[in-house]
């Protein structure tokens, strides 16, 4: 009795190894398709979407501020995610919510909010579009 308990546990134990190499195998190839397909990632994505952003900031700002549409409708995951990511971007510039800067970058997809944010906005500014929601509202141009 004690021999075929025995066998069994081996069996369980080798059948368990066996699904832990399979599984492993399955997943890390997973991961090997999306690395080597040339997709990027999403950090890797929002990167990319930075650069143009980062470039037209002088080299000398410290500070910037920024406004999203989570200053319309409440904080929101996706949009506090957005402002982590680009916080890492545009380092070591850092990032203040706020509309008193020289330089303000606007994440929204929605016109009405760049529109609220530039109403609140005495100073002469203009606003450069990069695309896909992003902003750069510069004060004292015309």
């Amino acid at each position: 009795m004690s021999s075929i308990r025995s066998f069994v546990l081996r069996g369980l134990i080798f059948l368990a190894v066996i699904y832990s190499m399979v599984a492993g195998l399955y997943y890390s190839w997973g991961v090997y398709k999306n690395y080597s397909s040339g997709r990027l990632d999403y950090v890797s994505q929002w990167e990319s979407r930075m650069v143009d952003l980062k470039k037209a900031i002088p080299a000398g700002e410290k500070r910037v501020g920024y406004a999203s549409d989570w200053d319309l409708t409440g904080f929101d995951k996706d949009s506090y995610i957005e402002f982590i990511l680009t916080q890492y971007t545009l380092a070591p510039l850092f990032l203040e919510r706020s509309l008193n800067h020289e330089w303000i970058i606007v994440n929204s997809t929605s016109s009405e909010f760049l529109g609220r944010v530039t109403n609140q906005i005495t100073d002469p500014f203009t606003v450069r579009d990069f695309g896909s929601g992003i902003y750069l509202i510069h004060k004292g141009d015309q």
